[in-house]
């Protein structure tokens, strides 16, 4: 059970908490019946996440193998058959797509592109320079689409995207660096089209990611529909955010804490998700204070 359970990565389903985040952004008193409709799409959609994930462990498994974390992989490692892999990773296919067909037109033909822009970062998009930090950051988007396209575009807002994808582009680069980092046999692998000597550019490309992230969330807060925010709360919320990334980037480059998804980490690190708390909570006394 334990192999099965690392083998569908149960762990990245924290992931697709991000479905939420549209309508807990939206401030408005819960809607149970939007949330139920929400925690349906979760395992619909982390079933073919699952089944994504097995797919890319059956193509990568060769180049895992030599990986310092990757390698205790279950297939890397052995622990689970080639065969039986393939297999789960049919089921979880089959059934994903099929429930997500009869829930959800809209939310099936956005899983159907996430699954197709998955299958050609595996394949083509990982090896491109910088076009494969740009895919990540989708990848995270996908999860808010989701939301939109069971709620409608009611929660859909210009800045927040913006926002959102200028982040989610920081936390892919963050993750680039820590590969070239703490891999010394990067140099290599023909998986990743980064080596040692791109550590202090993607370095620099981190910093100015989370200064246009920064600036992005600071037009959010002023642009012309919004008349009554709180200017002081405003701001602590946007140093919170700066805090939250240097956070992120110091701990995991500086103190080595030997992680390859800066996502997780920032979900599961007790002080990230402290400081992300007072993120959102300032963010919300500044709308209603």
């Amino acid at each position: 059970m334990i192999n099965f359970l690392k083998l569908i990565r149960i762990h990245q389903w924290l992931k697709n908490l991000l479905i939420f985040l549209p309508l807990l952004l939206s401030l408005e008193p819960l809607d149970y019946e939007k949330f139920l409709s929400l925690f349906i799409s979760f395992f619909i959609f982390s079933a073919i996440c699952s089944g994504n994930y097995i797919f890319n462990d059956l193509i990568d498994y060769k180049d895992d193998i030599s990986h310092p974390i990757n390698k205790k992989r279950p297939i890397a490692s052995g622990n689970v058959g080639i065969v039986f892999a393939k297999s789960t990773c049919f089921i979880l296919f089959f059934f994903g797509f099929l429930f997500s067909f009869l829930f959800n037109l809209i939310f099936f033909y956005v899983c159907v592109l996430y699954l197709i822009t998955a299958m050609l970062y595996t394949y083509i998009l990982k090896k491109i320079y910088f076009i494969d930090i740009l895919v990540l950051a989708l990848f995270y988007l996908f999860r808010i689409f989701i939301c939109l396209a069971i709620l409608g575009a009611y929660y859909y807002s210009t800045w927040v995207i913006l926002f959102l994808f200028a982040f989610f582009l920081s936390l892919a680069t963050l993750k680039r660096i820590l590969e070239v980092k703490h891999r010394p046999n990067l140099s290599i692998s023909n998986a990743r089209p980064y080596k040692f000597k791109d550590f202090n550019f993607l370095n620099s490309l981190y910093l100015i990611l989370i200064i246009l992230t920064v600036l992005i969330f600071i037009f959010y807060g002023m642009r012309d529909e919004v008349d009554n925010i709180n200017i002081y709360m405003f701001g602590l919320s946007v140093s919170f955010l700066l805090f939250w990334c240097l956070y992120i980037y110091g701990k995991m480059v500086y103190f080595k804490v030997i992680k390859y998804d800066p996502f997780i980490f920032a979900i599961t690190d007790y002080c990230s998700l402290l400081i992300g708390f007072l993120f959102l909570i300032s963010i919300y006394l500044s709308n209603i204070l």
